[in-house]
Formats: structure tokens, C-alpha cells, sequence
């Protein structure tokens, strides 16, 4: 398939191998705190692949956590396991798991200044019908939170980020982000949270070309009784995936948000946050052609480098009996977009001059119950949330709404 590339990260294998080293050098030398948790989501989604054909689909979500404290000298040391399964009911061949390993520590510089740091690496895999998602990362990260000023915590972080997309060399890149997060808790029971982010992403292959074709066979989407959403609509027996601008280097964002939490009762809190991200300098790579997989950092579906935003977001929290809590929130995202709409050959088969504008409206409500158990199991939740989104787009491929509701579980160990 031309486009393709199928690679091995031996940097990343080395990563595990090492890290299970230590983690057996810990094991001998230190004594240890395991500790172990479970959780199962259940998602019913109206429009599970987020564009106008309104696919629906039930996705179960089941992810396991395993954390080994060890205190190795005077060091304290964590090792962290997370592994995710997410399983379609319709669209059984969009399988996907995910395996996560890392090791952190934290270090108390003096008596408020504490420095965490550690490193992590992860591989994603789907159905070979949609491998061209399968990817590698790394990840190293380091976070200094002052104590210094009474009532006014300040934390500065920095993360570097190493993705390898195994058969689209194209978008590979390395990130450096940097955040600085200032809160500040008056007297009032009011909390102010400030937070400005930085990103640079550098594309690690330098190709001279505007675009890249990479065409996978993906078999026709099934939605109830054999359909495919909305209209009856099938999608083809083989999709082209364009990656567009590999003559792009790198990519720039910078965000904002600033939180004000309020205490209105002695249960009841609200909050309303502004988010902003500033339009990007640079132009990025991007993809057409391709669904949203479902995952949680899906950055070929929407890559928060790719626009400039505006937001506001509203939560309303209600403490009840019997540890127990809910939260109603809506939320309003206004987005611009680098790149000029692109070619769908099922609904505008020309190109456009114009560029994509969104404008995103979600509502929805959460209720949570937590179980304090002894013994063996240490805690147990439970939640249900259901949800309302609408996205309105200039692009009419990502003119939608729909609703999901979900409900989960998780046991801690």
C-alpha cells in the first residue's frame, strides 16, 4: 500500500525492558505497597463516530490499574501498570486496547517545595482494518509545586512527548509542553484557579510533499439491523486516508483558562471556566478520510494544535446522603481551524477556499455514589451521566448532534 510503512520502535522496547528491570532490582531491595483497581464503563452513543452519517453503537470500556509503592534508600517510588479494552457492540472489527507502563517519584526539596517526576511509555493497537491508528509514546515529565505563600499554591510542569504512528510515519512527532497553575482560596469558600499552557510540536520526518495517500480496506459500518446510521449510508470497501501539509515543521499553541469556584451552601458548589486557545502560528499535518476511533487522545480525529478556541463551561455540584453527589454542567466551544474544508467525496466532492468553524454545545448531568468498604476492598463507586452534543460546523461532514449516556464502575484494592 503506498503511503505505508510498517516500523518496529526498538527505543520504545527498550523503555519496557528496563523499566521491568527496575522494577524487579525495587522489588528485592525495598519493601512494597501494591495496590490495584478495576473499572467498566458502558456507553450507549447515538453518534458514535462524531460526523453527519449517525452511526450509533454500544462500547463497553474495561481498564485495570495496578501501583507498587516501594521506598528504594531514602527515594519513595511508584510503578505504574494501566492496561484498557474497549469492545463495540455493531462495529465489533473497531476493537482497541491499550498497554501503559511508567515509574515516578517525588522528591520534598524542602519543607514547601516538592518536586514529582517519572516517565511513562504506551502502545495502542486496533483490528488490522484500522491499524493505520496503531501508535507508541513516550513520555518524561517533571512538576514543581511552592507552598511558599499561604493560600496560594503554585505548580510548574513540563512534559516531553514522543508519538510513532506505525504504518503513518508522516505524523510523527515530539512534543515539549510547559504549564505554569496558580490557585488562590479566600475566605469567601471561593477558589480561583488560573492555568496557561504552552505546546510545540516538532514533526520528526521532513518530507517535501502536500500530501500522503494511504488507502486501508475498512469494511462497511453495521448500525442497527444492518445499517449504517443515518439515510441508510454505507461507508466504502476501502477508504483513502490523505495526511495533507507534510511540508509542515512544526506547530505552536498556547491556552488559557481561568476557573472561579464558588461555595453557595454548606453541599452545593458552582463554577463557571473560560478556556481559551490562541490561533496557532504555524500551519500543521493533518488527515481527511479517516472516523473517530474512540479513544481518548484520538489527535488524528481532532488535534488540539489544529485551532484557536473560545469557552465557557458551567458545573453546578450538588453534595447528597449516602456519599453520593451530582453535577449538572453545560458547556459552549467556538472553534476555527487552521485548514481550508476538505474533499469528501459523499457530500462535497470540491474542494473549499473556506476554512472550518465549529461551534460546540454539550449538556449533561452525572451522578456518582461511593462505597467506603474495609478489608480487602478499600473503595468502591459507582456512576451514571447522560449527555446531550451538538456540533455545528461550516464542514458538513462534522455538522452533528446526538446524545450518549454511560454508566461505570470501579473497584479499588
Amino acid at each position: 500500500m503506498e503511503g505505508r510503512k510498517i516500523r518496529t520502535n526498538k527505543g520504545f522496547i527498550q523503555y519496557l525492558v528496563c523499566s521491568l528491570i527496575c522494577v524487579i532490582v525495587l522489588w528485592f531491595e525495598a519493601s512494597a505497597q501494591p495496590r490495584f483497581s478495576l473499572s467498566q464503563i458502558t456507553v450507549y452513543d447515538q453518534n458514535i463516530f462524531r460526523n453527519y452519517l449517525k452511526a450509533e453503537d454500544w462500547v463497553n470500556q474495561t481498564s485495570v490499574n495496578f501501583q507498587y509503592d516501594v521506598r528504594w534508600r531514602t527515594l519513595p517510588v511508584r510503578f505504574n501498570y494501566t492496561g484498557d479494552l474497549n469492545l463495540f457492540y455493531y462495529n465489533t472489527d473497531r476493537l482497541s486496547h491499550a498497554h501503559q507502563i511508567g515509574l515516578e517519584s517525588v522528591l520534598d526539596l524542602s519543607e514547601k517545595v516538592r518536586f514529582n517526576f517519572g516517565a511513562a511509555g504506551q502502545i495502542r493497537r486496533y483490528q488490522p482494518e484500522f491499524n493505520i491508528y496503531d501508535y507508541q509514546t513516550l513520555v518524561v515529565y517533571g512538576q514543581l509545586r511552592f507552598d511558599s505563600w499561604q493560600n496560594t499554591p503554585i505548580q510548574f510542569g513540563y512534559r516531553f512527548r514522543n508519538r510513532d504512528y506505525q504504518n503513518l510515519s508522516e505524523l510523527d512527532y515530539q512534543e515539549h509542553f510547559g504549564f505554569v497553575v496558580i490557585k488562590h482560596f479566600f475566605a469567601t469558600r471561593t477558589t480561583f484557579i488560573g492555568e496557561l499552557n504552552f505546546g510545540q510540536k516538532k514533526y520528526a520526518h521532513l518530507q517535501a510533499a502536500e500530501a500522503v495517500i494511504v488507502v486501508t480496506p475498512i469494511k462497511p459500518g453495521k448500525g442497527r439491523g444492518g445499517r449504517y446510521g443515518k439515510g441508510n449510508m454505507a461507508m466504502p470497501s476501502d477508504t483513502s486516508i490523505i495526511a495533507y501539509n507534510m511540508t509542515a515543521l512544526k506547530a505552536q499553541r498556547t491556552s488559557l483558562s481561568l476557573k472561579l469556584a464558588q461555595s453557595l451552601f454548606s453541599k452545593t458548589g458552582l463554577s463557571i471556566e473560560y478556556l481559551r486557545q490562541f490561533q496557532p502560528a504555524n500551519n500543521i499535518r493533518y488527515v481527511t478520510g479517516i472516523e473517530y476511533s474512540y479513544s481518548k487522545d484520538d489527535e488524528l480525529y481532532d488535534d488540539p494544535y489544529a485551532y484557536g478556541s473560545n469557552g465557557l463551561e458551567l458545573t453546578l455540584t450538588k453534595i447528597l446522603s449516602w456519599q453520593s453527589s451530582l453535577k449538572i454542567y453545560g458547556s459552549l466551544l467556538d472553534k476555527d481551524y487552521l485548514y481550508s474544508i476538505p474533499v469528501d467525496s459523499t457530500i462535497s466532492p470540491n474542494p473549499s477556499a473556506e476554512k472550518r468553524s465549529d461551534r460546540q454545545r454539550l449538556i449533561g448531568m452525572t451522578w456518582q455514589k461511593i462505597f467506603n468498604i474495609e478489608r480487602r476492598l478499600k473503595r468502591a463507586s459507582f456512576y451514571l451521566s447522560a449527555n446531550y452534543l451538538v456540533n455545528e460546523s461550516n464542514d458538513r461532514y462534522f455538522d452533528f448532534d446526538g446524545f450518549f449516556v454511560q454508566s461505570g464502575f470501579e473497584f479499588v484494592f
